[in-house]
């Protein structure tokens, strides 16, 4: 109560050792900043307290005013929270894929270790720092800026998961293939992306290779043909069917012993039936 408050030594309500030398060294000040200890009620429970001190003259003598506040609830919040964003942190970094959050000024927020690695920039140097447009080729820009603006005007409109091109630290371009989506009851998004460079060349390198044949087929007059073992079902380049004058999606190896070219029967014949039987040449 206050009646037995008054005339107590104020370290009698400080247990740690540490909590009492910090007052101590607190009062050298003639006026201190708040700070915190750890307080003991009457019945031997700890709570926390905020204190604020100033020196002032209480008639004519000089004296050590201090506020005190209660403030246990709120640092147990604050502690609450702080463990609830290191557990959300904790399982951000274990995802399996580079991921980041994004704010609706498209500066990214939050970046996991695997994005870090994906764009060559330390996580400290991308949160609240960078902004995803940093990390994308000029070309898919505007497109990637639409979608980010739709993406919270109208949601179910925009686009959940694509391709586009990244520029990392080095000025390497990467395929990507983004997934993203915005967090309910906010209007940050989360986006996952998987580098999938490495499919995108061979892709192109098979496109490339197949232009590559169908051109020098075209000038040298000559056409190649793979048969579909089970069903005699058999595909041709183009040139191939050209020359044989044939047409369709699919050809059978019957359609093309059909076709008369007398001059060659009997070598296409051998050829086309040691295909069929696995035969050498």
């Amino acid at each position: 109560t206050h009646k037995e408050a008054i005339g107590k030594n104020l370290m009698d309500y400080v247990p740690k050792p540490s909590d009492r030398a910090k007052i101590m060294a607190k009062m050298l000040n003639i006026r201190s900043k708040p700070y915190h200890v750890t307080a003991r009620k009457k019945d031997g429970s700890s709570f926390i307290v905020e204190i604020e001190s100033k020196d002032l003259k209480y008639f004519d003598k000089k004296v050590r005013f201090s506020a005190v506040r209660d403030i246990t609830n709120q640092i147990t919040l604050q502690e609450q929270l702080t463990k609830s964003e290191e557990r959300y942190r904790t399982v951000f970094e274990k995802t399996a894929t580079a991921t980041v959050i994004i704010e609706k000024n498209r500066i990214i927020s939050l970046a996991n270790s695997r994005f870090s690695r994906l764009v060559g920039y330390p996580v400290k140097e991308i949160e609240n720092q960078m902004k995803w447009t940093d990390f994308v080729i000029q070309e898919d820009l505007e497109k990637m800026g639409r979608r980010h603006e739709m993406r919270r005007s109208d949601p179910e409109k925009a686009p959940t998961e694509y391709e586009f091109r990244l520029v990392d630290r080095h000025n390497n371009i990467k395929y990507i293939n983004l997934v993203v989506n915005i967090i309910p009851g906010t209007e940050q998004s989360i986006a996952s992306l998987v580098d999938v460079t490495k499919r995108k060349k061979a892709e192109i390198m098979v496109r490339e290779s197949e232009s590559s044949l169908k051109n020098a087929q075209a000038i040298a007059k000559l056409g190649s043909w793979s048969i579909n073992m089970n069903t005699r079902e058999v595909s041709g380049s183009e040139e191939a069917m050209k020359i044989y004058g044939l047409t369709g999606p699919s050809v059978s190896a019957d359609m093309i012993q059909l076709t008369h070219l007398p001059e060659y029967r009997e070598k296409l014949d051998r050829a086309l039936n040691d295909l069929i039987s696995g035969k050498d040449k």
